[in-house]
């Protein structure tokens, strides 16, 4: 499976490699030549899966839940590509509501004004689910998973009308 030119030797960074579609992401991107630096949360357990599913890139362990750890990913070598496939609530288990909206939605924002912070600019895409609640301590789903994809490219933060 491989993605067009524009991604062929271009520094991407990959939050969220390891789930379910960022290693179809990942799987994708590593066959059409890109540059990757994938985001682990547990770097043995998915460097694994990556071999498993013939990705080739840089993996590092980070945690997303610290800003300081965001900010160094993207200063330790700036990305051209920035894809945010990290999700909190996916797994039953997860069910820190604090943890959920710093992964969740906070994470996002940092991500878009980082990448805006790039002289050379760059993009970056978020994938997350929609209709997830957090009640008090549990997590509501609504409706059958849905995925929102945002993306911004070097305008954070978004013009006011």
């Amino acid at each position: 499976m491989e993605l067009d030119s524009r991604y062929r030797n271009a520094q991407v960074l990959l939050l969220g490699a390891s789930g379910f579609i960022g290693r179809w992401v990942a799987k994708a991107l590593s066959a059409s030549g890109a540059k990757l630096t994938l985001v682990a949360r547990d770097k043995t357990a998915d460097e694994q899966i990556f071999q498993r599913w013939a990705v080739e890139g840089k993996t590092v362990e980070a945690d997303l839940s610290a800003l300081e750890g965001v900010r160094s990913l993207i200063e330790a070598q700036p990305p051209q590509i920035i894809f945010n496939l990290a999700g909190y609530g996916v797994d039953r288990s997860e069910q820190d509501p604090k943890l959920g909206k710093r992964i969740n939605t906070e994470l996002p924002i940092e991500l878009a004004a980082a990448i805006g912070d790039i002289p050379a600019g760059g993009s970056f895409t978020s994938v997350r689910r929609l209709s997830t609640e957090w009640s008090g301590a549990t997590w509501q789903n609504r409706d059958p998973p849905n995925l929102a994809v945002g993306t911004a490219k070097r305008s954070w933060p978004p013009p006011v009308h």
